[in-house]
């Protein structure tokens, strides 16, 4: 790849389209390109992270890191690659398929041009990978799991895991479980509603996205307002022993809230001694 570099700038978009120039070269067609800024709520720039696939790689995501050198001198980029279904974090550090931190000039001058002749077999690994992952994506796949399994018993637990048991909790933890989370905040409503008001269920995966969000839910209850202390504990020490926070506990971030006028909400505290002679 470096040795197809021109003299002259480099930019982020450039690279990408580099790279994209050397995949289809080998047989290898980007499809579903996105670009965006950065990871989580890591902002690394605009056009830093680029998402792709490779058309025939059922089941793969890819990706680019195009990040600026704390010297603003040198572009640091990564390859990675990652079965959707294995996706914990999508970064390199966790992925089966990732190159290693290469360098790139922001501008590549006669002068420099012996400094980046290196960095080249590190891009072919991860391109050899993808070509056996398209001519025979299982054997492939077998080979980075480093599994101890015969092949036909890991294609055996691999089929009942990713195609059987994970779709099933998928659809309980994604469809099942908020609906009955919502009965559950509308009893508590309807027995309760003389001292609380259920806060509304969110999805923090649709706030913190490209990342896997634990606990995925957050609600809570709110207490109305003229609640005295003392009703609050009682009502909390309850609540707190009855399956139904047992059950909201088990998968959401659950929060009671002082009153319904506070919008931003703390965690409850019982007031303690030393606060008293605060």
């Amino acid at each position: 790849m470096v040795d197809k570099l021109e003299i002259g700038k480099l930019s982020k978009p450039k690279i990408k389209n580099l790279i994209f120039k050397e995949l289809k070269e080998r047989g290898l067609e980007p499809i579903d390109i996105t670009v965006g800024n950065g990871y989580y709520l890591f902002d690394f720039g605009e056009d830093s992270v680029v998402h792709f696939k490779i058309k025939g790689i059922r089941n793969w995501k890819f990706a680019i890191w195009i990040q600026d050198s704390d010297d603003n001198t040198e572009y640091l980029l990564w390859i990675f690659g990652n079965k959707r279904n294995w996706i914990d974090k999508f970064k390199p550090s966790a992925s089966p398929i990732s190159s290693e931190k290469l360098r790139l000039p922001h501008e590549y001058t006669e002068e420099n041009q012996d400094d980046y002749e290196t960095p080249d077999w590190a891009v072919l690994d991860v391109l050899d990978q993808m070509i056996r992952l398209k001519k025979n994506r299982r054997i492939a796949e077998y080979g980075l799991r480093h599994s101890d399994e015969g092949f036909f018993e890991w294609l055996y637990s691999e089929f009942v895991w990713y195609d059987i048991k994970k779709p099933l909790q998928y659809f309980y933890e994604n469809k099942i479980i908020p609906i009955l989370y919502k009965l559950v905040l509308r009893w508590m409503g309807f027995y309760y509603g003389k001292y609380i008001v259920p806060r509304k269920l969110i999805d923090q995966s649709l706030i913190f996205k490209n990342c896997t969000v634990s606990p995925r839910w957050r609600t809570g209850i709110e207490y109305k307002k003229g609640v005295s202390e003392d009703d609050r504990f009682k009502l909390w020490c309850y609540l707190n022993d009855s399956k139904a926070v047992e059950f909201l506990q088990k998968y959401s971030n659950f929060v009671q809230y002082k009153d319904s006028e506070d919008k931003k909400g703390f965690w409850y505290k019982r007031k303690t001694e030393e606060d008293e002679e605060d």
